[in-house]
């Protein structure tokens, strides 16, 4: 009897917050601001794909840093990952998890590294998508960083 109980408020539940099944795609571009190499701006893009049907969404992303060196240099990284969020289309927070890369140009050589990075933010519809997130990328040896993102999208 619990159980059935248990099915009919899930069931309940899920009624409610279930919209339309479609899914959506944005498009996102913006500004990025990493504490690497002492803090510095950056541009940022980001493609996503969410169900309306699951509260999950897959995405993947770049951003550029171009670096303060005499020479050239810069920064630059890619993520591909997911987020879990409530399915709500007009204020919509969310948590990130993604797998990333980062690769470093600098007069010594180039460097590069792979880690994963966790974040939370949220999206808000205001007839164009807007998004804030601040996540902490795992590097590892001294290259973990903390990540803030902004941007309008489709």
């Amino acid at each position: 009897m619990k159980t059935v109980k248990l099915l009919i408020l899930a069931s309940a539940l899920w009624a409610i917050g279930v919209s339309p099944a479609e899914c959506q795609l944005t498009l996102i571009g913006g500004v990025s601001y990493t504490e690497a190499e002492g803090g510095q701006w950056g541009i940022d893009g980001r493609l996503g794909l969410d169900s309306a049907l699951l509260p999950i969404g897959f995405f993947g992303g770049a951003d550029y840093f171009p670096s303060r060196c005499d020479v050239e240099c810069g920064f630059w990284g890619w993520r591909l990952g997911l987020t879990l969020h409530p399915p709500s289309r007009t204020f919509q927070p969310f948590l990130s998890g993604a797998v990333l890369g980062r690769e470093w140009t600098v007069p010594e050589g180039d460097l590069e590294r792979t880690g994963m990075a966790l974040g939370a933010g949220f999206r808000v519809d205001a007839g164009r998508w807007i998004l804030a997130e601040a996540t902490w990328e795992f590097l590892g040896e001294g290259f973990d960083q903390g990540v803030f993102r902004i941007g309008l999208g489709l």
